[in-house]
């Protein structure tokens, strides 16, 4: 499986770890358009792409993204 980051991978692609887009938006109470804006403009919470067309976010990103906005 290749796996490219849009910042350092911290030991967190492990499959048990990793939210599709819709689950990480639910845990994040946002739309899986709003993850995907975020994406494109560069901001948001860590994500790696795990092929041509499949994005995952690690929980451990989403923890530290919840915590960076409070």
């Amino acid at each position: 499986m290749s796996v490219t980051a849009n910042a350092t991978v911290r030991g967190s692609t492990d499959p048990e770890n990793l939210l599709s887009p819709e689950e990480a938006a639910t845990r994040l109470r946002c739309s899986a358009h709003t993850l995907a804006r975020w994406r494109s403009e560069g901001h948001g919470p860590r994500w790696l792409k795990l092929g041509p067309k499949r994005i995952a976010y690690s929980i451990s990103d989403l923890e530290a993204y919840v915590a960076r906005a409070s």
